[in-house]
């Protein structure tokens, strides 16, 4: 059984799956594919690894959700939902929240519903907006982003958490601070933390 905070943003972390898995928070019941039966209570998001079809079914809070590899379906459900994919793809992904689908950049497609956010990975990403007011962080390399109607934000902060001091390591650990930002309305352009336009 795994309990989470109420109120808090806390992940089921299932990056040991061996199978495709179905998570749904809302009924808080989860086959973990290994013979057992998880529990989750007060979890908001699920973080998952391997290149399997799984199904990550949300609730009327906001949510959180990495679905990695494969051909994935996600329902966000009612509340403020992102779908995350910076964790393990080999290429850049193409999410469009219009048509609720993805390329997730290691060869699955994925499908949701209910999603009004995206993180993309560190490749060079292509993200399509919708008619809402989307949350929208492109991540590292030359990526393109076209939030659609409705009142956007397009963030560079990692993890976004505006004011945090990130370090870039390197094999001999030294460490440099990103870089800043630079945007440009006018000309739709913007030069990341990674020094990628």
């Amino acid at each position: 059984t795994l309990v989470g905070l109420a109120g808090q943003l806390i992940l089921a972390d299932y990056a040991d799956q061996m199978v495709g898995l179905s998570v749904n928070l809302a009924s808080g019941s989860v086959n973990d594919g290994l013979g057992g039966v998880d529990q989750l209570v007060n979890i908001r998001g699920a973080f998952m690894l391997g290149n399997f079809a799984d199904t990550l079914l949300g609730t009327g809070e906001n949510e959180w959700f990495f679905p990695s590899g494969g051909d994935d379906t996600v329902v966000g459900g009612n509340g403020f939902d992102i779908i995350d994919y910076d964790g393990n793809p080999t290429g850049g992904v193409s999410v469009n929240l219009a048509a609720g689908l993805a390329d997730d950049g290691d060869g699955g497609t994925d499908r949701f519903t209910g999603i009004e956010g995206v993180v993309g990975g560190y490749a060079s990403d292509t993200i399509v907006g919708d008619s809402q007011g989307n949350l929208i962080n492109p991540g590292a390399s030359a990526d393109s982003v076209d939030a659609g109607a409705g009142q956007d934000t397009v963030s560079y902060s990692l993890g976004f958490l505006p004011g945090s001091q990130v370090y870039n390591s390197n094999e001999g650990q030294d460490q440099l601070p990103f870089t800043g930002v630079t945007i440009d309305l006018a000309s739709g352009r913007a030069t990341d933390f990674g020094g990628a336009t």
